[in-house]
């Protein structure tokens, strides 16, 4: 994990170990049922995301994980439902 991108966001999750909830697909994303953190977007939150970047997603009070295109992308970009903030990225995929 990164918290140079959303710090606010990094430190929430930190403060909520353990993150136990189930796990849903939508498209080539991973995503949770709600959690207990909860962050609004910060101010460099993006639709556009990058392959197997990990997020929060503040409408949804979610993680995410992005390892392809979602029922909305367009042009080869992947796109996430609403605004994220990046908080890593999978560095070793299997």
């Amino acid at each position: 994990m990164d918290n140079s991108l959303s710090p606010k966001t990094f430190q929430a999750i930190l403060d909520h170990p353990p993150v136990k909830v189930k796990i849903n697909r939508w498209g080539d994303e991973l995503y949770t049922d709600l959690t207990e953190i909860d962050v609004q977007a910060e101010e460099n939150a993006k639709r556009d995301v990058n392959e197997l970047e990990v997020a929060y997603w503040p409408e949804g009070k979610a993680l995410c994980l992005f390892f392809g295109p979602t029922p909305i992308s367009k042009d080869g970009k992947i796109l996430a439902y609403s605004p994220v903030n990046i908080v890593g990225k999978i560095l070793d995929p299997p």
